[in-house]
């Protein structure tokens, strides 16, 4: 895409500034090279301004960009496991179980360890002993 004026109306306004210095007390030509100075840094400005609000919209991702949330940890491995270990733990401590003391680390490493399936069925054992408490 080119530019609606190019490099022409700067370029005019530094050729007229130079013009009045150079003119200097000669007022005939000083002031009409001023004048062409500030008239064509304005249009130079405006459209600088113009093209800046006119610049097409950044592309909209595809598909919405979304913080990570437990269903990731289930595919995080170990590190994953426990942290909804963990969750699990705190949603227990705030429920009916406040003195729940924290995990052991090797507790929580074990439990990290186990299969897939063994780990399904460790939080859907959880899960349903945390709605039947409630």
């Amino acid at each position: 895409m080119t530019a609606p004026f190019g490099p022409m109306f700067p370029v005019l306004a530094v050729a007229a500034a130079i013009a009045a210095i150079w003119a200097g007390p000669d007022y005939t030509v000083a002031i009409p090279a001023c004048l062409i100075a500030v008239a064509c840094a304005g249009i130079t400005l405006a459209d600088s301004v113009n093209r800046r609000g006119s610049r097409p919209a950044r592309p909209q991702p595809r598909m919405p960009v979304r913080s990570p949330g437990v269903r990731d940890l289930f595919y995080g491995g170990a590190v994953g496991r426990a942290q909804i270990v963990e969750i699990l733990d705190r949603i227990d401590r705030e429920g009916d179980h406040p003195e729940l003391p924290r995990r052991a680390e090797r507790e929580l490493q074990q439990i990290a360890r186990l299969t897939p399936q063994e780990f399904h069925r460790y939080v859907t054992a959880r899960l349903d002993a945390l709605e039947g408490a409630s």
